[in-house]
């Protein structure tokens, strides 16, 4: 005949089973509320804005400009070069190219892929010189370029606090959490890693960043991707009261008719503006 447990413990087991049990269930409940300091891969979890009406986005005032043009390209060429090979002697992307950017452009950039639409920009940028031509650029303006390798690059295991003050550390805490309510990252998203934040939340912080040093120009390279539809509504508000110039190289064929009021064509290597989307449609794609 087998000997029975004493019942203290057998109370004991019972204890540390119930204990264990609910050790379980408490690490799943905290699992399943999103711990942003808990130390998983920032991919499992997306934050999403509950209510649309909350997301914000508004771009810093530019400073005064003190001459309406603040680019302004003539009959500009440029060629590819390669190491073993002058840019004089490559082959020609863009040839006699005039255009101006003026304080109030809205202009949306059409192009195929390759025609030189991204050439034209580090011309516009002065960050490659041209061939042939001038660019003049106001001295006093002030450029931000967003681009998605930008939102790419972020540290995901960073907040956006820490990554606007490491841009910015003359910021105090309270400054960085009022400038990031700009782009709608308030509460609890200031202090959560950057990998738990959706698409758009990590592109209003990228947006934060670019933006506070108050730009006259800000040139939008594929801003909706990744964007979900309220986010780009906000963003298209955010264009329009915008008192600088924009300049948007864009497929979004919805968003570009929302905010453009000039289209510039990149076709063959040469430069048209037309002010109607249509046209714009028809000159670069032939439909």
């Amino acid at each position: 005949m087998r000997a029975r447990a004493p019942l203290p413990l057998v109370l004991l087991s019972l204890s540390l089973f119930s204990l264990s049990f609910l050790c379980l269930c408490l690490c799943l409940s905290l699992s399943l509320s999103l711990p942003f300091s808990y130390p998983l891969p920032p991919s499992v979890f997306i934050l999403q804005d509950v209510d649309p009406d909350a997301i914000r986005l508004k771009f810093p005032d530019p400073e005064k400009a003190k001459k309406n043009i603040l680019i302004q390209a003539s009959n500009v060429d440029y060629r590819w070069g390669s190491k073993d090979k002058p840019a004089e002697d490559g082959k020609l992307l863009l040839k006699d190219v005039s255009a101006q950017i003026e304080i109030q452009s809205r202009i949306g950039m059409l192009g195929a892929n390759g025609a030189g639409k991204s050439t034209l920009i580090k011309l516009l940028l002065g960050e490659i010189e041209p061939v042939k031509g001038e660019i003049r650029n106001v001295a006093s303006c002030r450029k931000a370029v967003f681009a998605q390798h930008h939102v790419d690059q972020l540290d995901l295991y960073a907040t956006p606090l820490d990554t606007l003050r490491l841009k910015f550390p003359e910021l105090s805490l309270q400054e960085c959490r009022n400038y990031l309510g700009q782009f709608g990252i308030t509460g609890d998203m200031v202090t959560m890693q950057m990998g738990f934040l959706s698409g758009g939340q990590k592109s209003r912080v990228v947006f934060s960043m670019l933006t506070k040093s108050q730009p006259s120009l800000i040139i939008l390279d594929e801003p909706t991707n990744h964007l979900d539809m309220e986010t780009i509504d906000v963003l298209i508000d955010a264009i329009k009261e915008f008192k600088g110039a924009v300049v948007l190289v864009s497929h979004d064929q919805y968003f570009l008719k929302s905010v453009a009021t000039d289209y510039w064509c990149v076709v063959d290597g040469k430069l048209t503006s037309v002010p109607d989307f249509t046209d714009a449609k028809k000159i670069t794609y032939g439909v």
